[in-house]
């Protein structure tokens, strides 16, 4: 390379004298130097010369000259080769109005560069402006008549061609029939041409997701050409290659595996078993392993692919670098993360030193590597490559271009981990809007957005927002599922689950009942989603005071449970405790005693004495043991609780503790021990003064009524009125904060 500069540097040097006879052969000396550094991949060097050879004729030659429109379409093949069709699109059109300049407006010379400069603006994805000049220069084929009816053929052939590209099906499909019709005229059924446009019919075939139809016409294209050629030539080989995706896409893949290998041996046998179309044909074979579910032999297909890239191709190839990005997928699919990382990081470094304009393998490669590294939980390295892959879609599709969506679900199920649920709703939202507006309710990714929504707001607890959207894909799932499908049912669940956290019960029982009716139809009956649904409609009916309905789902879910589980599991226990809790609210205090008094037994001799069960199962029965004015049994368990709460060191502020204080404040009331009471009176009101910021809190006014019942009891009339006094301006000031929220 070294003595390659000095060289290059001499004849950049001889510009200057870019006369007479020293023109041609200096020209010609340069173009060779600009082709050995493009074939090298140095396309910044290759550029820097075509523009100065292109300045230097133009100015010494004409726009017009051989030398000046040569340089153009030089320089047209080298951005092409580099992907970068935007600069290719624009010397493609000076080459264009060169050519009209030389030849006229509508002569054939002219409209071959017409549809050059349209095959560009189609791999740009200018479709629109592509068609417009494919049909400009195919009208002006036909004028010429049958002198020029080849080329109105070819231009037909490649308008047919953009319009499939363009999803304008219909008329490619027109098109695609007459090219065939006249090729059979013109070159017979079997035919090279004719062939050809029997393969662009079937591809549009394939767009329609007539994936038969065009089998059929593949395999007819592939019958002739082997009758033609055999089976070891390149036209056979070709059709085999249509033929296999084709194969792939129908999931006939049995037949799919058969041609693929007979395709590698095809391959192998023209061009060697290290040529670049053998491993193509590789490449393919790989595909086909990947979608029958055979991930370890297509993962070594691209093990053997990449080693041969690696040997045969220039350091820095861009194939090689894709090849590094697939072989990572069937790495991660495989759960070989690692792998799948060290691939990723190394085509992402050989993509970022490349002169390439490799922007969207970057952006998809640092996408990659954002799923790989959560899926190892390295969620701050994830969170990153998440965020600059999105930031670098937006920037090259927008933010409304479906592929930029579609990156979101990823990140915002991250920002959802990391308890970032801010950030994840404004994701949901974001992709909702746009899967909405795009594909209507109905759209299986519409669906999924919503979905996504309804998990995020009730992670945030924000039940009025999840209702209106689980109401809204609950009628969308019924429209396109039906009514008993699995995601209905879920759906329907979820729904159930927003109503009863906002006290909605009538509507959420309804709920419960149709997703229970499901369960109990389609799984086993202690299926784990079955028994949480009875477990929500229990609470549900309790809420709504129907204790019979309550009691007997309530039996039967205990039944389960100490049949699966056993009678002494955390779970079958806390069953029993809602069967108490049924039995209490009947006002059948004698059984509800009973049954938790043989919780707290099991409790007791499981967990122990001093469990936080078990001094739940002692404050539940001390309670029931309160209503059947056993005071002195309830005082004792509630006495033994709050020791164990004070020797714990649970502070007098805690909810837990608080609960104590105010049961034993309870029992000392209705047993009028008046000095015991005045203490947890005292207690829970000092307790509840505690960072308290305004008057007003229900709790406080609750203390200040039972302190009136000590003063009362105690026959203390004056401290009887200026409690009385305390709690008319509480009262007073909640009222008033009511009115500033109605307000």
């Amino acid at each position: 390379w070294e003595e390659a500069e000095k060289e290059l540097q001499f004849f950049l040097g001889t510009l200057d004298v870019f006369e007479a006879e020293r023109f041609p052969p200096t020209y010609n000396m340069l173009l060779r130097v600009a082709e050995v550094l493009k074939s090298y991949s140095r396309w910044a060097k290759a550029e820097e010369i075509y523009q100065k050879l292109y300045s230097r004729t133009l100015s010494s030659r004409g726009g017009a000259s051989y030398y000046s429109t040569n340089t153009l379409r030089l320089m047209v093949d080298l951005f092409e080769v580099q992907l970068k069709y935007n600069e290719a699109g624009k010397f493609q059109s000076q080459l264009l109005e060169s050519y009209q300049q030389i030849f006229g407006l509508e002569s054939t010379e002219t409209q071959w560069q017409k549809l050059e400069l349209a095959r560009i603006y189609e791999k740009d994805g200018r479709l629109v402006e592509c068609v417009i000049l494919q049909r400009q220069a195919l009208q002006v084929f036909e004028s010429f008549g049958q002198e020029e009816r080849q080329n109105t053929l070819t231009a037909k052939t490649r308008l047919c061609r953009a319009l499939t590209t363009k999803q304008v099906l219909d008329e490619a499909e027109s098109l695609a029939h007459e090219i065939v019709a006249e090729c059979s005229n013109l070159h017979g059924n079997s035919g090279s041409e004719t062939l050809t446009a029997m393969n662009d019919l079937a591809l549009v075939l394939n767009n329609q997701e007539r994936c038969g139809e065009a089998i059929e016409l593949y395999e007819k294209i592939l019958k002739i050409q082997k009758e033609t050629f055999g089976e070891v030539h390149e036209s056979t080989r070709h059709a085999m290659t249509e033929l296999l995706p084709t194969y792939i896409r129908a999931s006939m893949l049995d037949e799919a595996e058969t041609l693929g290998k007979r395709l590698v041996k095809v391959s192998e046998t023209l061009y060697g078993s290290e040529g670049i179309v053998t491993l193509h044909v590789l490449f393919y074979l790989s595909g086909v392993y990947e979608k029958s579910g055979q991930l370890e032999k297509s993962r070594n297909i691209k093990m053997q692919v990449l080693a041969l890239e690696r040997k045969i191709r220039p350091p820095g190839h861009k194939e090689t670098f894709y090849t590094m990005t697939e072989l990572a997928h069937s790495h991660y699919a495989l759960g070989e993360i690692d792998e799948a990382i060290a691939l990723q990081l190394e085509a992402l470094d050989g993509y970022r030193q490349s002169d390439s304009d490799n922007a969207m393998k970057i952006m998809q490669t640092v996408f990659d590597l954002a799923c790989s590294y959560h899926e190892v939980t390295k969620l701050e390295d994830a969170r990153l490559n998440y965020e600059d892959a999105i930031s670098m879609s937006r920037s090259l599709l927008g933010d409304q271009d479906e592929k930029t969506i579609t990156k979101l679900a990823p990140l915002m199920a991250l920002y959802t981990e990391i308890d970032e649920y801010e950030l994840a709703k404004n994701l949901a939202y974001e992709t909702l809007w746009f899967m909405e507006k795009a594909h209507g309710d109905d759209y299986s990714l519409t669906q999924e957005a919503c979905r996504n929504v309804i998990i995020v707001t009730t992670s945030l607890e924000k039940w009025r927002d999840a209702e209106g959207q689980a109401k809204k894909l609950l009628a969308s799932l019924e429209r396109t599922h039906g009514m008993d499908h699995a995601d209905t049912i879920d759906m329907a669940n979820r729904l159930a689950e927003c109503l009863k956290e906002q006290r909605k019960f009538t509507a959420a029982e309804s709920l419960y009942s149709r997703v229970l009716q499901h369960k109990r139809t389609h799984l086993a009956l202690n299926d784990d989603t079955t028994l949480e649904v009875m477990a929500s409609l229990i609470f549900v009916l309790r809420k709504r005071s129907k204790f019979p309905e309550a009691a007997a789902l309530n039996q039967e879910l205990l039944d389960i449970h100490s049949r699966t589980l056993g009678p002494t599991h955390a779970t079958t226990l806390a069953t029993s405790a809602i069967k108490a809790n049924i039995l209490y609210a009947q006002q059948c205090y004698p059984e509800a005693a009973a049954l938790e008094l043989d919780i707290l037994t099991i409790q007791i001799a499981t967990l122990g004495p001093s469990d936080p069960e078990t001094l739940e199962a002692k404050e539940n029965l001390a309670h029931t043991y309160l209503k059947q004015e056993r005071y002195d049994d309830a005082a004792t368990l509630a006495e033994d609780v709050l020791r164990v709460r004070e020797e714990e060191g649970t502070e007098d502020t805690d909810e837990v503790m608080l609960s104590t204080i105010d049961i034993l404040e309870d029992i000392y009331i209705a047993a009028q021990r008046w000095d015991n009471a005045r203490k947890m009176v005292d207690r829970e009101l000092t307790a509840r003064q505690v960072g308290k910021k305004e008057m007003g809190d229900a709790a406080v006014i609750a203390a200040l009524e039972s302190l009136k019942l000590v003063a009362r009891g105690k026959g203390d009339v004056g401290e009887v009125r200026e409690v009385e006094e305390m709690i008319e301006k509480e009262e007073k000031a909640r009222e008033e904060k009511k009115k500033r929220w109605w307000e």
